[in-house]
């Protein structure tokens, strides 16, 4: 399965998550922050607007893909820092 573009940004205070569609493919989105997991099951959406305020802090969001039954997952390790940007950490 190609490896599709992520993006983690701030929609009106919130932590809102993007992945790149694919014709076909159904979405889940989870945020580990210092609280626990936020889980978005399997949408057709490919984005979800989180409950997280979008603070500063360190966080990881995984993003699944399926697609005909089968399932794949890519991580992203980010850190919204003091000036309330996105820095992304591999």
């Amino acid at each position: 399965m190609k490896s599709f573009e992520r993006k983690v940004f701030n929609h009106k205070g919130f932590i809102a998550l993007e992945t790149e569609a694919g014709d076909g493919f159904e979405y889940a989105f989870y945020l580990k922050h210092t609280k626990g997991i936020e889980k978005e099951f399997y949408k057709s959406t490919s984005s979800h607007i989180t409950n997280i305020i979008f603070s500063e802090g360190d966080y990881t969001a995984t993003f699944f893909y399926k697609y005909h039954g089968s399932i794949v997952s890519q991580s992203l390790s980010f850190k919204i820092n003091k000036n309330l940007s996105v820095v992304r950490q591999y």
